[in-house]
């Protein structure tokens, strides 16, 4: 028992904040994007922070846990389909939306795409304003 209580007081550790060395996040802000951010000077982002919210955003144990989460992606398909032409006027027509829309972003999962279109509209609009 005494050599129990021995082992037990000589593995005791006094508490020793570990060292943590944050890695600087630095943002790429793409051609006509506003550069002010709204990042506090004593919580600035970080390589680390951003890969943990990137991880937390998309972890779907955290999501809202509402009925659209829980759907197929079959289902979400169809749902879209209706959507998309619907020709009840109390129900959403995506097409006529998109139709009366002064822009358009066409998603091909290609971010340097989407960066291109962006950045094409944002000149669109510098030029006409």
């Amino acid at each position: 028992m005494f050599l129990a209580f021995l082992l037990l007081i000589s593995s005791c550790k006094p508490d020793v904040d570990p060292v943590y060395n944050p890695t600087p996040y630095q943002i790429k802000v793409p051609k006509f994007f506003p550069t002010r951010m709204n990042i506090p000077a004593d919580n600035p982002m970080t390589v680390e922070g951003v890969e943990l919210g990137r991880y937390l955003f998309y972890d779907g144990r955290l999501s809202g846990n509402t009925e659209t989460d829980k759907i197929s992606f079959g289902t979400f398909l169809e749902n879209e389909k209706r959507e998309m032409f619907s020709e009840d006027p109390n129900k959403q027509n995506l097409r006529r939306c998109i139709q009366q829309a002064d822009f358009v972003l066409t998603n091909n999962n290609s971010i340097v795409d989407l960066i291109r279109q962006v950045s094409g509209i944002l000149e669109n609009i510098a030029i006409s304003s």
